[in-house]
């Protein structure tokens, strides 16, 4: 529960912003915003057996219309689907948003992220009344950034403001160092004596050993 608890507030964070943000919120009465209608409209003559550019046209992509026709799939005669597949488009890109600031932030203090991007996301211009291409990105512009600030480090207890971040990447990346668990590398526990021999042994190509030395190794 406490792993899945940053994903679980990003989903709140999204769908508490969205409720208030966009047109297909299930508290509004109708939707009057012209691009989903049109998006929407599509996405229902998908799951009729319509062809998008021939029968039913807009210029956007078709993994938008394939968005829509999942949001269809959900309801065909609300948007309640839409809004659905707004939410969860927004939460991962407000946890992408939130890995990419732990990357440099301190410990729980970085999910008050959370909020403060979905609130950013839904006041930019391009996001409008919601639904839009624009919207249904932002997964993958903030998992791009994610991959630009470096996560390729799997070691919770290590981040990239501290002094020793790209000494902790060289040794796992050339399999020097494990780390204690694979989320933790411990970076101010006491080397040991065993720990040492391991890495020394790693750095000279781990040649062949005894049985009783093998056997002590971590």
């Amino acid at each position: 529960m406490k792993r899945a608890f940053p994903a679980l507030l990003a989903l709140l964070c999204a769908t508490l912003a969205l409720l208030i943000a966009t047109s297909s919120s299930p508290l509004y009465a109708a939707n009057f915003w012209t691009d989903t209608n049109i998006y929407f409209t599509i996405g229902r003559g998908m799951m009729r057996g319509l062809m998008p550019y021939r029968d039913l046209f807009d210029h956007k992509g078709p993994l938008l219309f394939m968005l829509y026709a999942l949001g269809a799939a959900i309801s065909d005669t609300s948007f309640i689907g839409v809004f659905i597949m707004e939410t969860l488009s927004l939460a991962a890109a407000v946890y992408a948003g939130w890995r990419t600031v732990s990357l440099f932030g301190e410990g729980r203090l970085t999910l008050l992220s959370m909020p403060i991007l979905a609130a950013v996301v839904c006041c930019c211009t391009a996001f409008t009344q919601g639904g839009s291409a624009e919207e249904f990105a932002l997964p993958a512009l903030a998992a791009g950034a994610l991959l630009l600030a470096g996560d390729d480090n799997p070691f919770r207890d290590v981040r990239a403001i501290d002094w020793f971040y790209d000494d902790v990447r060289y040794v796992y990346k050339n399999g020097l160092m494990n780390g204690v668990t694979t989320t933790q590398f411990a970076p101010k526990t006491d080397i040991t004596r065993g720990m040492l021999v391991t890495i020394l042994y790693r750095v000279e190509g781990e040649p062949v050993a005894p049985r009783l030395i093998r056997s002590r190794m971590w």
